[in-house]
């Protein structure tokens, strides 16, 4: 895991060497594995039957491992703020327009498209005009309006990304 960990967070093989982010990262993995374990028994046992709770955990959990340090800023605002709405009825905090950071509402865009677009157990997947009017229809309640007309904008590199990475 460490290893996958590193890629995903963009550490070279270079620094891979060095011991604060090998000691940090070690820290890291213990902490997520322990808190995937406490989750699965809470469900495991039904001690908590409102999943919601345990995916505002998760991410307010996951925000803990990385805040306090400089070069996790944006991973920390990210993985805090990435499922605010911008009309304030997002969580975990509620918080709306301006106080979500600029990283976590172009993060939210950007997962909203893949959701839709990608099949799940529960739904087919998205035709790109369908996915592109869905997320201008919620313009000014889930996205930032000023987002939303880059995003009319720039959605035809979207759909060409998806279907490179999904190839």
């Amino acid at each position: 895991m460490n290893v996958r960990l590193r890629k995903v967070v963009g550490i070279s093989s270079r620094d891979v060497h060095n011991n604060t982010w090998s000691k940090y990262l070690q820290r890291v993995e213990l902490v997520i594995v322990l808190f995937l374990l406490l989750v699965n028994y809470i469900k495991r046992e039904g001690l908590c039957r409102n999943g919601f709770f345990l995916r505002k955990m998760i991410y307010l959990n996951s925000c803990l491992i990385v805040k306090g340090k400089k070069e996790f800023e944006m991973a920390a605002a990210i993985t805090l703020c990435h499922h605010e709405r911008y009309d304030g009825t997002g969580y975990p905090n509620g918080i709306s327009g301006k106080h979500i950071p600029l990283s976590a509402q172009i993060t939210a865009l950007c997962d909203v498209y893949d959701a839709l677009r990608s099949k799940r157990p529960y739904k087919e997947p998205w035709p790109h005009e369908e996915t592109v009017a869905e997320i201008v229809r919620s313009s000014g309640t889930h996205f930032n309006p000023d987002m939303i007309k880059v995003f009319e904008t720039l959605h035809p590199r979207f759909e060409t990304i998806f279907a490179a990475l999904n190839d």
